[in-house]
């Protein structure tokens, strides 16, 4: 069983656990703000199951902040399971 998200699945997650995610107009790619500076919000990492698996890099911006980090994990808990 897995679980497949969309982006704005996970964007909607990490605004709720308060992180700040938006597209960048000129590269067409999501960023995350984090200690004042801008930064990618997923970096492809492809695995032997998926070639277009991405890392969430948005969850550094959590750090110590247990309370977002379990905001955003219970929405991602959310989704039903589907078998692939």
């Amino acid at each position: 069983m897995a679980v497949r998200h969309s982006i704005s699945e996970y964007n909607t997650a990490g605004q709720i656990g308060g992180v700040s995610i938006s597209l960048d107009q000129t590269s067409n790619v999501f960023m995350f703000e984090h200690e004042g500076t801008r930064d990618v919000a997923y970096r492809h990492h492809p695995t032997r199951w998926s070639d277009s698996h991405c890392g969430v890099e948005f969850v550094r911006s959590f750090g110590s902040n247990d309370q977002a980090e379990k905001k955003f994990c219970r929405r991602m808990k959310m989704k039903k399971s589907v078998t692939l």
